[in-house]
C-alpha cells in the first residue's frame, strides 16, 4: 500500500472498464518483460483484426517503455495493474469488465478466477499454447519472441568497421568482465587475433570508455556507443554497450558464442545465420531447448579455436549457419501459426 494506490486498488478488483460500445476482452499478463511485452503486443494485433471491441491489458509489474511502443495508436483500449485471486476481488473485477473472454499470457487462471469464469460462462484461453500441447513445428516449441526478431538487417556494420579489408569478426556474448579479460589475453596470443575483430557483451560494460585499455595492455578496445562510423584497426575488441546494436552485430558477425544471454538474444543469433556456439553451463531457454543444437565449448581456448576453423572453412561455415538459420524459422512459423488460431478463436467470440 506504501505510495502505490494504483496498483493496491487494481489488486482489490477495482478496474475501470474502457469508456465506449462493443464487447470486452481481457488479456491477464503476469509479472516479467516477456510476458508484459505479449499482452501488448497481443492488444494492438486484436484492435488490428476487431474494430468493434474494447481491451483491457492487467499486469502485475509496470514496463512503461514497453507499453508505450507496443500501445501508441491504439484506441479503445485500457491498461493498468491487475488484481489479486480472492473470491470476492474476482467477483468484482467481472462484473465491472463483464469480460466476452479472457486471455491468460503464459499460465493458466488462479483456482479462484478459472472457477468464476466457468461459472459465467465466460470464454478462456492461455496464450501462448503450452509445450505440451501439439503446438510444434518441427519439434520446435512456440516462442513469441520469435516474431520480435529483426530479420530485414543487412550486414553493413562489419563493411563499415573493416572497409575494404576481409577480415573475420567474431561475437563473445559474457557474463562479466573477468571472463572476457582471459578471453582477451588468449585473442591477443592467437592466429587470427591480430587480423579479425571481436565484438564482445554483458553485464558491467558501461564504464568503458572509447581507446580505454582495461583488458589487455595489446588490445584496443572502442566502444560502440561512442563509434562515430570510422574503420577500426584489425585487432580491435569492440564492446556493445546497448542492446539496440546486438542484431545488427549478430548479422555481422562470421562466428558467434553465447556464454549468457536472453531468449530473444539466442533467437536473434540464430536468425543471423552465423554459426553459434554456446557455453556448457549456459543453458538455452526453454523454448529452444527442442530441436536447436549449438555446439557446446567448455573454454575460450576451444572457442578461439573453433572461430580459427570457421576462418578457413567457409563452406562448413555457412552449412553451419544455415541449418540454424532454418531452425529459427520454423519456430517463427509455429508462431505465427499459433498467433493466427488465437486471433481467428478470438473472432468467433
Amino acid at each position: 500500500m506504501g505510495g502505490e494506490s494504483r496498483r493496491a486498488n487494481a489488486r482489490l478488483g477495482y478496474i475501470t472498464a474502457p469508456v465506449g460500445q462493443g464487447k470486452l476482452v481481457w488479456i491477464k499478463a503476469g509479472s516479467d518483460a516477456y510476458s508484459v511485452r505479449l499482452g501488448a503486443e497481443l492488444l494492438a494485433a486484436l484492435r488490428e483484426r476487431r474494430r468493434d471491441i474494447r481491451l483491457v491489458l492487467t499486469y502485475e509489474q509496470e514496463y512503461p517503455d514497453i507499453l508505450q511502443t507496443a500501445l501508441r495508436g491504439v484506441d479503445k483500449m485500457g491498461f493498468g495493474f491487475g488484481p489479486c485471486d480472492q473470491t470476492r476481488v474476482v467477483k468484482r473485477v467481472l462484473s465491472r469488465l463483464q469480460p466476452l473472454g479472457v486471455i491468460h499470457i503464459e499460465r493458466s487462471p488462479g483456482q479462484n478466477l478459472a472457477a468464476a469464469l466457468a461459472e459465467n460462462n465466460t470464454k478462456s484461453v492461455v496464450f501462448p499454447p503450452q509445450i505440451e500441447q501439439d503446438c510444434a513445428v518441427d519439434d520446435v516449441p512456440v516462442d513469441m519472441r520469435t516474431l520480435w526478431v529483426e530479420t530485414q538487417l543487412e550486414p553493413t556494420l562489419g563493411g563499415l568497421i573493416r572497409q575494404d579489408s576481409q577480415a573475420a569478426l567474431f561475437w563473445w556474448h559474457g557474463r562479466e568482465k573477468t571472463s572476457v579479460r582471459a578471453l582477451l589475453q588468449l585473442w591477443r596470443d592467437s592466429d587470427i587475433g591480430a587480423s579479425s575483430y571481436l565484438f564482445v557483451s554483458g553485464k558491467n560494460y558501461e564504464d568503458i570508455t572509447e581507446g580505454t585499455d582495461i583488458f589487455s595492455a595489446a588490445v584496443p578496445v572502442y566502444r560502440l556507443s561512442l563509434w562515430e562510423r570510422q574503420p577500426l584497426p584489425p585487432g580491435a575488441a569492440i564492446v556493445v554497450d546497448d542492446a539496440r546494436w546486438r542484431a545488427a552485430v549478430a548479422v555481422a558477425a562470421d562466428g558467434i558464442h553465447l556464454q549468457a544471454g536472453d531468449p530473444l538474444d539466442v533467437w536473434q543469433c540464430l536468425a543471423s545465420g552465423t554459426p553459434c556456439s554456446r557455453s556448457g553451463t549456459f543453458v538455452l531457454p526453454k523454448s529452444a531447448e527442442t530441436g536447436i543444437k549449438l555446439q557446446e565449448f567448455e573454454n575460450a581456448v576451444d572457442v578461439i579455436e573453433s572461430w580459427q576453423n570457421l576462418a578457413t572453412q567457409p563452406f562448413e561455415a555457412r552449412q553451419q549457419g544455415d541449418r540454424l538459420r532454418r531452425q529459427f524459422w520454423s519456430a517463427r512459423r509455429s508462431a505465427a501459426a499459433a498467433l493466427e488460431v488465437l486471433l481467428q478463436q478470438v473472432y468467433d467470440w
